[in-house]
């Protein structure tokens, strides 16, 4: 029977952290999982750390790409898991019962993208440390953030039937153009739960720029400067509307 989910862990050179990334998933009360670890060549241990765990649901593999998004790309053709989820080497799942939680909110949802809450570790540009970001979006927020994607549950089958992959034109923000396309064939879900520990210093961790915001006035005009992609604007301008008479 194939695993509820797959976490798929991009890593380079991650001896460092892999392990707590791995320990807190092998934790979980909820088993049924696979791991899959898309290696860009590392040459220090951190094959060795993967390979001391002798579990089966871990899947190792190494080979040159062009980054994290090129491997998390790689790796949704490898998956087998009902729902998958993204997790850098470095970051952690937050406790032991969040792929249990998850599974009960997933098992009942007609959404395809359920999302939840990151804690941060450390400052980025966009949190402060050991705060938790997220909280419930909508297309119209979403146009000016990101959502955490430590923090979100795919359909594998959304995913493949849509031809969903990470734009690597966008090094950076390939996430934030994926949730955005994903989003405007099916809105997202959102769980009120923490899903992840985000480790600062990443690529989206702030002080590089690849251009995506820039174009997203553009990209999605239509939907900026609409009203109704937003609940609050949309009542507003409901009543905006009948002021006007």
């Amino acid at each position: 029977m194939p695993p509820f989910f797959t976490i798929v862990i991009p890593s380079f050179q991650s001896s460092l952290v892999i392990a707590d990334c791995l320990r807190s998933i092998m934790i979980q009360s909820f088993t049924s999982f696979e791991v899959i670890v898309m290696d860009g060549g590392s040459t220090d241990d951190t094959f060795s750390i993967i390979k001391s765990y002798k579990d089966l649901r871990i899947h190792f593999h190494s080979e040159p790409d062009k980054g994290v998004y090129d491997a998390m790309n790689k790796s949704i053709d490898k998956t087998k898991g009902e729902w998958i989820l993204f997790l850098g080497s470095d970051d952690k799942l937050h406790d032991e019962k969040v792929l249990s939680d998850l599974a009960k909110v997933l098992k009942s949802t007609t959404k395809s993208v359920v999302y939840g809450d990151a804690l941060v570790d450390g400052d980025v540009s966009w949190a402060k440390g050991e705060k938790v970001y997220g909280g419930k979006f909508s297309l119209y927020r979403l146009l000016r953030r990101n959502i955490c994607h430590q923090a979100i549950v795919y359909k594998r089958s959304f995913l493949q039937q849509y031809q969903l992959k990470y734009n690597l034109s966008y090094p950076v923000s390939a996430d934030w153009d994926l949730n955005l396309r994903a989003w405007l064939i099916k809105p997202f879900q959102y769980y009120p739960r923490i899903i992840s520990t985000f480790t600062a210093g990443g690529i989206s961790s702030g002080g590089k720029d690849d251009g995506f915001r820039e174009l997203i006035p553009e990209m999605y005009k239509r939907y900026i400067h609409n009203p109704y992609t937003d609940p609050f604007r949309r009542i507003f301008y409901s009543l905006y509307k009948r002021v006007l008479g």
